[in-house]
């Protein structure tokens, strides 16, 4: 049984509501992590074929920790509690990406740092010096832009963890299954099989589950519109809208903008999201 993660950061501010403010909007960077993930049981069993894979994206075959641990603070310490009803799809869909272990980001006004958004936007409004900064990864970015291509960089990087087996001994991981045969042998402690957060004691299972949550995640796309008519190549959209005068709108999901680049990283959360959604199911 799969159990669901514990406190875990709520992330906005990242998105803007209008296509100028979502594709240049700027600040200043840097922010301790204060975002934090638990990780998730199943049950499940194992077969350790195969070769060591020699990139890990929340681990490696040394058995660095892949799992964090940390508390949803705001600057005075106070926990961020924006209802979901009060944000966009986008932000909804960030803060469940964390929840499951998935990359965040943090925000900091001055010295004062802080996992809310809600909070930061409080904070900057208050101080006349500073303005809010981005850290996403544990790099700070001067502009909103920056932020965004390296989390949509991230999303990228924990599809793969979702849909990419790994070995783990207590909280240490590895994609290597003799290395984790070595490190479960000395710890005295069993292998279990890992996608993302998401942990399996049988590995037939974790399999089965990495290959489902790979499909249910190419099968997303990206729709187009231009006035009242749907195209699924964006291309063929931007043409007709050139031709016609008009802008392109792009849908994922309940998410949509006219900003292409805020497009692609939508595509990229509703990707992690199906995924996601796939692994819980099962």
């Amino acid at each position: 049984m799969i159990r669901n993660l514990s406190t875990v950061a709520t992330i906005g501010m990242l998105m803007a509501s209008s296509a100028l403010a979502q594709c240049s909007d700027t600040a200043k960077a840097k922010s301790s992590s204060c975002c934090a993930t638990k990780t998730q049981v199943a049950d499940a069993k194992a077969d350790a074929k195969g070769c060591c894979a020699t990139k890990a994206q929340t681990a490696s075959a040394d058995g660095k920790s892949c799992s964090s641990k940390a508390t949803l603070a705001s600057a005075d310490g106070k926990s961020c509690t924006a209802k979901a009803t009060d944000m966009p799809a986008e932000l909804v869909l960030m803060q469940k990406i964390a929840k499951h272990g998935g990359p965040a980001m943090t925000f900091k006004v001055g010295e004062k740092a802080t996992c809310c958004p809600m909070e930061a936007e409080k904070l900057a409004a208050a101080d006349t010096k500073h303005a809010v900064q981005f850290v996403v990864n544990e790099t700070t970015f001067v502009s909103k832009a920056d932020a965004k291509m390296a989390y949509a960089t991230e999303l990228e990087r924990y599809l793969e963890d979702l849909t990419t087996v790994q070995f783990a001994v207590g909280d240490d991981c590895t994609r290597c299954p003799m290395t984790a045969k070595k490190m479960a042998s000395t710890a005295g402690k069993t292998v279990q099989y890992r996608l993302g957060s998401f942990s399996f004691d049988d590995m037939d299972k974790a399999k089965a589950l990495a290959a489902s949550a790979r499909k249910a995640a190419e099968e997303v796309k990206l729709a187009a519109l231009v006035g009242e008519k749907e195209y699924t190549c964006t291309t063929t959209a931007g043409k007709v809208a050139q031709t016609a005068g008009k802008t392109v709108e792009y849908k994922v999901g309940g998410m949509k903008t006219t900003c292409n680049k805020t497009a692609d990283l939508n595509l990229k959360m509703a990707k992690v999201d199906a995924a996601l959604n796939t692994i819980a199911k099962g």
